[in-house]
């Protein structure tokens, strides 16, 4: 999005667009987004020392002015830069009388698009650096802002009219003004301070060729001319010196460089050219704003530099060289005097380019990352169906499986028995009972029935006779021998009836029942 400048200045309105540059009549009315860099019709701008707090600024400002008798209607206070000095402070400001300030503020705010309302002292404050300094030249009037080490200073004068020789005594006069303010503020200011020199509009010269010095204009080189308040001189024929004070006897420089004879003194004759103002230094560059620089170096002492400038036509084709989008770069919305929210508007619309591209690019990286992730996706996918595939083929082989891993239908008695065989090997062993019930027996019982009984705990039941056959010394103890064997071989014989099964009971036929139980392990050893 591109923006004009127009420049109000002098009480000239100036539009610069691009290479393009065009005189206005009066206050233009805008159909694009616009900066306004205006002087307010020459509003008094000034740097000026105060005490106590910079939040009374305007009111001890506009009481100043007053007194000074500088203004004399209300008006519009616009600060643009304090700064601390001891106990003190400085204020930039400039005073713009209270219709004025109305009548561009209410053009301002009427314009159908945005337009950014800088004051132009503002702005060249804006452009600077401690140490550095900026002279806008424009039309009959040089504003000079700097900023020092210690100190603001600012200074402006006006010519009286745009002939050449004219400008040349007024910025002369203005060099010789801060030579001095800044020799008798700051011994290492002159040699610190960097100026840049900005002219608004430049006619380009017919003849580029540097200007030959007349007869009388012919003085010594720079360097052999002091530097100071004795550096300027004028005459009418001779040259006179400009001193701070004049001599009663003599005349005195005026500001805008005109002899001022003392009431009653006359002036001595001049010897030649009675009607010519002569320098000290005469500039032979044929554009106007290299010929005001190298004057305002040699009178002030400072380091002086032409700043950026292109090459504008006008509506006849007319060449100028223009330093006014060089100021228009420095311009931010911080400094304008509109409202709130125009500047943020105006600061979003500037912005809008830049956020489009953002966008753009944002839009770019998203869909990059789109299609980054649409590709990790299809990988995703495939991976996930090879791992589909493969789960499906274990179930088959599993389905494939399950005839084979089917039980047999005699599992489940087996599994019976085979518990029932482990709880009777833990328990009681039957072929070992078996083989100790025989033992046991000998000849003096026969065994009629050995039964394995179950219940909370497995038993042994035995049944059997006594053997009448033995010898006659060995009968009547059969009975006694055989539990006495089952208790050496770790069993607990416990005597039952045979036909009801109750306990300590005997037939008289010799008949007998016994419930063996296997002694725990622990129970034997104690016993043993």
């Amino acid at each position: 999005m591109s923006f004009q400048t127009l420049l109000h200045q002098d009480g000239k309105w100036l539009a610069f667009d691009g290479e393009q540059v065009r005189r206005l009549d009066a206050r233009p009315k805008i159909e694009r987004a616009s900066v306004a860099l205006s002087d307010f019709d020459g509003a008094v701008s000034q740097v000026i020392s105060l005490e106590g707090s910079p939040a009374h600024a305007v009111a001890l400002i506009e009481k100043r002015l007053r007194a000074d008798g500088l203004i004399d209607n209300e008006s519009k206070i616009l600060i643009h830069q304090t700064r601390t000095v001891g106990n003190g402070y400085q204020a930039l400001f400039t005073a713009v009388p209270l219709d004025r300030w109305q009548q561009m503020f209410a053009w301002a705010e009427a314009q159908a698009d945005h337009c950014l309302l800088v004051p132009t002292v503002a702005l060249l404050w804006r452009m600077l650096k401690p140490g550095r300094g900026v002279v806008l030249h424009g039309g009959r009037q040089v504003v000079f802002v700097a900023s020092l080490r210690d100190r603001i200073l600012q200074a402006s004068a006006l010519a009286f009219s745009e002939a050449r020789e004219d400008l040349e005594l007024t910025v002369a006069s203005l060099g010789e003004r801060i030579g001095r303010e800044l020799a008798d503020g700051d011994a290492d200011a002159l040699q610190t301070l960097d100026v840049e020199w900005i002219s608004v509009l430049t006619p380009r010269p017919a003849d580029t060729r540097p200007i030959a010095p007349r007869l009388s204009d012919v003085r010594p080189g720079h360097d052999d001319w002091p530097r100071g308040a004795q550096a300027a001189t004028t005459a009418l024929g001779d040259a006179w010196p400009l001193r701070d004070d004049p001599a009663p006897d003599e005349g005195g420089m005026t500001f805008d460089g005109q002899f001022d004879p003392v009431e009653g003194a006359e002036p001595e004759p001049p010897a030649q050219e009675p009607d010519t103002l002569r320098l000290p230094v005469h500039a032979t560059s044929p554009w106007l704003d290299e010929a005001l620089l190298e004057i305002f170096a040699a009178h002030s002492g400072a380091s002086v530099r032409l700043g950026p400038h292109q090459e504008v036509r006008d509506e006849a084709g007319a060449k100028y060289r223009s330093g006014v989008a060089h100021l228009a770069h420095h311009v931010t919305a911080m400094i304008a005097v509109n409202p709130p929210a125009s500047r943020l508007m105006y600061i979003a619309e500037r912005l809008l380019p830049w956020a489009s591209a953002a966008s753009l690019v944002l839009a770019v990286a998203l869909a990059g990352m789109g299609g980054s992730w649409t590709l990790l996706a299809h990988e995703a996918n495939g991976r996930a169906d090879t791992l589909r595939a493969s789960a499906e083929a274990i179930d088959q082989q599993i389905a494939a499986l399950q005839p084979r891993q089917a039980l047999p239908e005699q599992y489940a008695p087996l599994v019976q028995f085979i518990e029932r065989a482990g709880k009777l090997q833990g328990a009681l062993d039957p072929y070992a009972a078996l083989a100790s019930v025989r033992e046991a027996a000998g000849h003096d019982v026969r065994i009629l029935r050995l039964r394995l009984e179950e219940g909370a705990e497995p038993v042994l039941r035995v049944d059997g006779v006594v053997n009448n056959a033995v010898e006659a010394h060995a009968q009547g103890r059969q009975v006694a021998r055989f539990v006495e064997r089952l208790r050496m071989a770790g069993y607990v014989p416990v005597a039952l009836d045979p036909q009801s099964g109750n306990a300590r009971a005997q037939t008289p036929g010799g008949a007998f029942s016994y419930q063996l139980k296997r002694v725990p392990p622990q129970a034997a050893g104690k016993a043993s």
